[in-house]
């Protein structure tokens, strides 16, 4: 099964913040990633995200950055029904970056997070394509295709405004 990525406007991983009436919302593209930021009165949290849309256009995975403390963390949201004994392995540009454990799971997804992992947000400033290989319980290998572009561009304004 390959899967397409679109950018799309989710709004992911941030908090009930953004229901209540007195929120700002605001949301900017840099190219094929989004970056999501929710203000209210002295709080502002932002996250740089894209999806990962099935070939019917339904959401498959999502990647979520966030910028808290001087750390950038990557989380994958992963489908559900994936070997989670098989890491997830990562390709830029065709070439092999690493394999990451599955960190855990709950009703809606499978999660792999990286913590200020710099090997790996190198490769995704400097590349313009990425494949993510999962492994489905029949034992099926899962490939999906995220475009890299603007994820530079994306991060540095996260970084920006989440200070």
């Amino acid at each position: 099964m390959k899967l397409t990525v679109l950018a799309t406007s989710l709004f992911l991983a941030l908090p009930v913040l953004a229901e209540t009436p007195d929120a700002k919302t605001s949301k900017e593209f840099f190219q094929d990633w989004q970056l999501n930021c929710v203000e209210k009165g002295e709080l502002k949290q932002c996250s740089v995200s894209q999806a990962l849309r099935t070939q019917e256009g339904k959401t498959a995975a999502v990647i979520n950055a966030s910028y808290v403390k001087g750390e950038i963390t990557l989380e994958f949201g992963m489908p559900l029904m994936m070997d989670l004994t098989t890491p997830v392995a990562v390709k830029v540009d065709g070439d092999d970056l690493a394999k990451y454990a599955y960190n855990a799971c709950n009703n809606q997804a499978c999660f792999v997070i990286r913590k200020d992992d710099e090997k790996l947000l190198a490769a995704f400033r400097k590349g313009t394509a990425a494949q993510m290989t999962l492994k489905s319980f029949p034992g099926q290998n899962i490939q999906m295709n995220v475009s890299l572009k603007g994820f530079g561009a994306a991060i540095n304004e996260l970084k920006k405004r989440s200070k």
